[in-house]
């Protein structure tokens, strides 16, 4: 579907325009829309619009393909007609041809011939058909400059005249005569009563782009009958009748987004592409609004019926309600089926893949299963062959493989696949608990375990580092070969491991692997138990002595109050430890696990913890200035009043992490992303957020005065009260509610930020530069752009009401239906600005206002 808002005589409408994509023969079919544009973008040209989604003064059809000699036997011309509503025309293609003198050349036989304009006649200085021949010298290969003549004709116009009227079936250029006649008288008048809507005198003909022996005074039925003749490689008479589908087209306008309104719509276009048995048939239709670009038109629901079978509207409602649906919405909109029937949904053939061309992936799997069926068949064979019943003791073939859903049938089939899952859930269940009641009773039995005791070890989650480790697998297996040998046994084979360089890689490899997986998720799993007196002795004894090294375990441990600073504890585990009032000011802690640590009141000032793990931490008052924190993991963290002064945080995981009171001032944090963190009152003054994202998140009142913010994204986050003054926000991006009332962006700098439709009342921009940027449907009542540089900015619709503009440059801006009702404008430049329709009463001021061409046409009509 194609859709255009437009104005005429003051009022408002959406121009619509529905495509069926279609197949020319006797079986009713509507193929996807991609299958049509991929065919437009092989048979039109990149310049060549396919409809202005405007309403047409009559209905046309259009032809685009060429002259097809019978046979395929080359001819000097062809004959070829297009039929179709009861109206036949006919042309003459012929084969190439050109001026000798004044002496026409033979025409050249040929097997196909291009029906476009370029081979009619005219030229470039012919307005009818600039892109003709017959008028002026060109070039042909291998002649020279010549005259060549135009290849189609039509015969009902005497020779002679054939260079009055261009011939052809294809569609005429809206600067052409042909329709430029009709587009209306664009002078004072219009500029003063209908600027920028449509002439009051323009012709609805304007927009039909068929030569006017193909148009109809009304609407098409849908059911007519066409006819070709040598339009087609191999068929030259291609015959047969419209499918009889009828579009439906649905709005439903804000503020009652679940109401719907029709659309008439009528069949006004049919684009016929014979050599491709293909058409489109564009259905018109228009609807009056009552915001100039649409915005008061919530949704639209399309879908089809045949004509004659129409279905009520409710029926498209509880279509529209259930794709709304949060939880299966999104399933069920890939179900077409809803809104058109089933039986018209085809895939195209000329686009669709063949039948059984699998890709890579597919061919694989056909293969193992073929390999598998083969050994389960052999294995079935083996057993009978002792006599034995296969089906009780060999396995048994699987079933057939159900071939994968296409879109229309997904929906229907995750159903039944959930629904089966969960009976055979139920099912499990049900067997789990006669298992587990016979298991308790054997339990019970034995005396070893209660069935309560092996519940908590089952279920008791992981705690604590991995005990994979490459030494301890050497180790065990030494010890292994030295049972042997003691035993009698030969251990050269568990020599000859132990001595295998892959196997030892092998081993170091799952160490690295399961240290990294520990790195990153130990903060899912419960803290490292606390060590007992006599280990922290003897890690206590270890530190004293300067032996702390990388990778030590430490998790557990108590070190409260210990000085470790500058210590290189470089992937250490500290999972669980105690560290409150310690010093690790300078230490290196980079890809350490102190998870579920407490570091309350902890100097770690200048300390290295990049891609350290820090989740779940406790690290309230920490001291935390100038320590690298880049790609840590901080998920869950107590950070409540910690000082992070020039820390680095690039792409660090803040999620869930408490902020409260921390201090941020001068830190780096490039990239990171923060979901649902509380920061209010957050100290971030010079701080750097560029590329950051904050995700409903809470800065009130949060200071980020001089900071930079370049591309950052603030998603459905709060922050009255946020100071940004001299701030670098560039390009940075607030979508979906933010608010940010009573934020002071005093001085900083907004070039190309886009703030549609924030909440930003009270807001103080003074001094600010807001070149490029767009505040369109921003809610600015009260704010203060006092001298602000908003060069092209936009503010489209945007509440500035009571706001002071003043002295600010708007140079180039674009404040249409901007409510300006109050605002003081005094001494603003509007040069070049788009002023159209705002809204302004007494009581706005513009003393002194700058406003050498500045569009205020057209005005705001009156109104609430």
């Amino acid at each position: 579907m194609l859709t255009r808002p437009f104005e005429r005589a003051r009022r408002f409408h959406l121009g619509a325009a529905v495509l069926l994509y279609v197949p020319l023969g006797e079986v009713p079919a509507l193929f996807s829309e991609a299958a049509m544009w991929t065919m437009l973008s092989e048979e039109l040209p990149p310049e060549q619009a396919l409809d202005g989604s405007m309403p047409k003064g009559a209905a046309e059809f259009l032809v685009t393909g060429r002259a097809f000699a019978p046979g395929g036997a080359a001819a000097p011309a062809v004959r070829v007609g297009a039929a179709f509503a009861g109206r036949a025309k006919t042309l003459i293609a012929v084969g190439d041809r050109h001026l000798e003198g004044d002496r026409a050349t033979q025409p050249v036989p040929f097997t196909e011939m291009p029906l476009d304009w370029s081979r009619a006649y005219g030229g470039p200085k012919f307005a009818e058909n600039p892109l003709g021949r017959g008028m002026e010298e060109m070039p042909l290969p291998g002649i020279g400059y010549r005259i060549a003549l135009p290849n189609i004709q039509d015969p009902t116009v005497p020779p002679e005249r054939r260079h009055l009227r261009p011939a052809g079936f294809g569609p005429i250029d809206q600067t052409w005569p042909q329709r430029a006649r009709h587009a209306g008288t664009y002078d004072d008048a219009w500029l003063q009563n209908d600027f920028p809507g449509l002439p009051k005198d323009l012709d609805w003909r304007f927009f039909n782009l068929a030569p006017e022996d193909q148009r109809f005074p009304r609407a098409f039925d849908g059911i007519e009958e066409y006819a070709f003749e040598n339009l087609h490689p191999a068929m030259p008479q291609l015959r047969g009748r419209l499918p009889g589908v009828a579009p439906r087209l649905f709005i439903a306008r804000r503020g009652n987004e679940d109401t719907l309104e029709e659309v008439a719509l009528g069949l006004t276009t049919v684009w016929f592409f014979p050599h491709r048995e293909r058409a489109v048939l564009i259905h018109h239709g228009s609807v009056d609004i009552a915001e100039e670009d649409g915005r008061d038109v919530a949704r639209l629901v399309l879908g089809a019926d045949f004509r004659g079978a129409m279905r009520p509207a409710e029926h498209f409602r509880s279509v529209m309600m259930a794709r709304l649906d949060p939880e299966n919405g999104a399933l069920l909109a890939l179900r077409d089926s809803d809104l058109i029937p089933a039986e018209l949904m085809m895939a195209d053939p000329m686009t669709a893949p063949p039948p059984g061309d699998a890709g890579e992936g597919d061919i694989l799997g056909q293969r193992f299963r073929e390999r598998t069926a083969r050994e389960i068949e052999g294995a079935r064979a083996y057993v009978a062959s002792f006599g034995l019943d296969p089906d009780e003791h060999a396995p048994t073939l699987p079933p057939p493989e159900e071939p994968p859903p296409d879109l229309e049938t997904l929906p229907t089939r995750l159903e039944r696949i959930s629904r089966e899952a969960d009976e055979m859930q139920r099912q499990q269940e049900a067997e789990h608990a006669v298992r587990r009641a016979s298991l308790d009773k054997e339990l019970e039995a034995s005396g070893v375990m209660t069935p309560a005791e092996l519940e908590a070890e089952v279920n008791t989650p992981a705690a604590g580092p991995p005990r994979i480790t490459a030494a301890g697998s050497r180790a065990d297996l030494m010890q292994i070969a030295l049972n042997a040998r003691a035993a009698g046994g030969d251990p050269s084979e568990i020599n000859d491991i132990l001595n295998d360089p892959e196997m030892n890689l092998l081993w170091e490899r799952s160490e690295t692997q399961a240290r990294e997986a520990y790195r990153l998720g130990a903060h899912h799993q419960n803290p490292a138990p606390a060590l007992d007196a006599a280990a922290n002795a003897r890690i206590h004894a270890e530190l004293a002595a300067g032996r702390a090294k990388p990778r030590a375990d430490l998790c557990g441990a108590d070190l409260r109050g210990l000085d470790l600073s500058g210590y290189d504890l470089t992937e250490a585990w500290l999972d669980g430890a105690d560290l409150r009032g310690a010093s690790l000011a300078g230490a290196r802690l980079a890809g350490a696990v102190l998870a579920h640590g407490n570091f309350d009141g902890c100097n770690l000032a200048g300390a290295d913890l990049a891609a350290a793990n820090l989740g779940r931490a406790k690290l309230a008052g920490a001291m935390l200035e100038r320590a690298n924190l880049a790609e840590a993991v901080l998920t869950s963290a107590s950070l409540e009043n910690a000082v992070l002064r020039g820390a680095v945080l690039d792409g660090a995981d803040l999620t869930d992490a408490k902020l409260a009171g921390a201090d941020l001032r001068g830190a780096r944090a490039k990239g990171l992303t923060l979901t649902k963190v509380a920061l209010p009152g957050l100290m971030a003054a010079g701080a750097v957020f560029d590329g950051a994202v904050f995700i409903d998140c809470d800065l009130s009142g949060a200071d980020l005065t001089g900071g930079s913010l370049i591309e950052a994204h603030f998603i459905r986050t709060v922050a009255p009260g946020l100071l940004a003054v001299g701030a670098n926000l560039n390009k940075a991006a607030f979508a979906e509610n933010c608010s940010l009332d009573d934020a002071r962006f005093v001085g900083a700098r907004l070039g190309e930020a886009n703030l549609r439709a924030t909440r930003l009342m009270r807001a103080d921009f003074s001094e600010a530069i807001l070149d490029g940027a767009d505040l369109s449907d921003a809610v600015a009542a009260g704010a203060r752009l006092f001298h602000v540089s908003a060069r092209g900015a936009r503010f489209i619709a945007t509440d500035f009401r009571d706001a002071v503009l003043a002295r600010g440059d708007f140079a180039g801006a674009l404040l249409s239906r901007a409510d300006l009702r109050g605002a003081d404008l005094t001494e603003a430049s509007f040069y070049e600005a788009d002023l159209a329709r705002v809204h302004t009463d007494r009581s706005t001021r513009y003393q002194g206002m700058f406003q050498t061409r500045m569009r205020l046409r057209p005005r705001r009509q009156a109104g609430p």
